[in-house]
């Protein structure tokens, strides 16, 4: 009669999520583009005109004019990367930023938004999203 290998109760490794500190709510906002992703569905390769990227230039010097406090609201916020679409999360997974719960949505225009991460007062940009696609709205009783 042979024995089974005793188990272990190892336990399992819990996810544990990147901690970034947040910007002082007086501070004015600057960029890094160390996270930005250069390959994926959400690159800034989707810009097709020159003056679509000037567009987008200009809306961002001028968010750096802005306080932390003036963003955030009901229009740029912290959303759940649960609530993002099938294909933010898996690219979340396949660029090693899978630790991290929420992202950043900066509103640029009706639709447009641009997604990252606070590290102080620096805003680390790592997604155009000039259709919504990243975290769709949705919609009251619908």
């Amino acid at each position: 009669m042979s024995k089974r290998p005793a188990r272990h109760n190892t336990p399992i490794p819990k996810k544990s999520p990147v901690t970034r500190a947040l910007p002082d709510q007086s501070d004015k906002i600057s960029w890094s583009f160390n996270i930005i992703d250069i390959d994926g569905p959400y690159c800034f390769s989707k810009i097709k005109s020159p003056e679509g990227l000037r567009d987008l230039l200009d809306k961002l010097r001028n968010y750096e004019s802005l306080k932390y406090s003036e963003i955030v609201g009901d229009k740029s916020h912290w959303i759940s990367v649960q609530s993002c679409d099938k294909q933010a999360v898996d690219r979340l997974k396949e660029i090693k930023l899978d630790d991290i719960d929420q992202i950043f949505s900066l509103r640029l225009t009706g639709k447009c938004r641009v997604f990252g991460l606070w590290e102080g007062r620096l805003f680390l940009i790592l997604w155009y999203d000039p259709e919504h696609a990243v975290c769709p709205s949705r919609l009251k009783h619908t």
